[in-house]
């Protein structure tokens, strides 16, 4: 079952965030419970934009931003890649431990029912088994794609 899917991704690292300064650093900006305030009301909101777009441009240029790494070409995909979902890898509709077998159209058959269909998918192999063993995530994606045939995963959902 072809769903025009562009890419598989494993996520086999723990991702975290950079510190940026904070909004309430920027007059116009209200902070309120670590959350940026949008206006109270409609005739507020073109100034609040104006100073939304103002701080943006203050923090991208406080990091020394550069959009190089989304005009990479083999990472184009990701601009219409809009619905994603994140799964476990033994995610039962993914995955018949029975059988030891992944069941690829099984799920994609599900998400098509459910959302008409995805862009892409993101397979997440390591948590929430990390500590459970000496294993690191390297080593878990390493069992997928050696033991068990990870291959065929991404041939099914490329095809």
């Amino acid at each position: 079952m072809a769903l025009g899917l562009r890419g598989v991704w494993l996520a086999a690292l723990v991702m975290g965030g950079g510190a940026v300064s904070w909004a309430q650093d920027s007059p116009g900006i209200t902070v309120v419970d670590h959350r940026i305030a949008g206006p109270t009301k409609a005739s507020e909101t073109a100034g609040w934009l104006r100073e939304m777009r103002a701080w943006r441009s203050e923090q991208l240029a406080r990091l020394h931003y550069s959009a190089a790494e989304y005009e990479r070409p083999e990472l184009r995909w990701t601009q219409s890649s809009f619905l994603q979902p994140q799964m476990m890898v033994e995610d039962r509709y993914f995955y018949d431990p029975v059988a030891g077998r992944y069941t690829v159209d099984r799920y994609l058959a599900d998400l098509e029912r459910r959302y008409g269909g995805i862009d892409s998918v993101l397979v997440w192999p390591s948590y929430p088994n990390m500590g459970i063993d000496d294993r690191n995530q390297f080593d878990r994606v390493a069992d997928r794609a050696g033991t068990i045939g990870f291959r065929c995963v991404v041939d099914a959902v490329e095809r």
